[in-house]
């Protein structure tokens, strides 16, 4: 059941996940079944930031990464030995709104690179 389950997956080469550990949980069994690295990108989470209360949190650090998901791709240069979140106060809607249209945007300008680069060099993509 569960191979029926991420069949769809079949044809992504990574997982690409925010650094909330609890995200980074979900995406390693995902990335575990379909068999392909997570990529950490610091600029995906909630709305509001990392924070309980009025206390914000800088998330887990490098270092934790490393140890605790040893195959994770650790390009991202927000996530540091101090941690990955630093905003000085919690996030609005607003703010929230516009991270995640540049974040999205990001990934789509890197995937039609690569869809590009592939196809230049006549690889196929399904």
């Amino acid at each position: 059941m569960i191979d029926e389950l991420f069949r769809d997956f079949s044809h992504l080469n990574k997982v690409i996940s925010s650094p909330l550990k609890r995200t980074v949980e979900t995406s390693s069994i995902i990335a575990s079944n379909i068999k392909v690295p997570i990529e950490l990108n610091s600029k995906l989470y909630e709305v509001g930031g990392l924070f309980k209360g009025s206390n914000i949190f800088k998330g887990a650090t490098k270092g934790w990464f490393e140890k605790n998901y040893p195959d994770l791709i650790l390009n991202d240069k927000g996530i540091t030995d101090e941690g990955w979140y630093f905003e000085n106060k919690i996030e609005g809607y607003e703010e929230g709104r516009i991270r995640t249209a540049r974040v999205l945007e990001e990934l789509r300008e890197r995937a039609l690179k690569c869809i590009f680069l592939k196809k230049k060099h006549d690889i196929s993509i399904f």
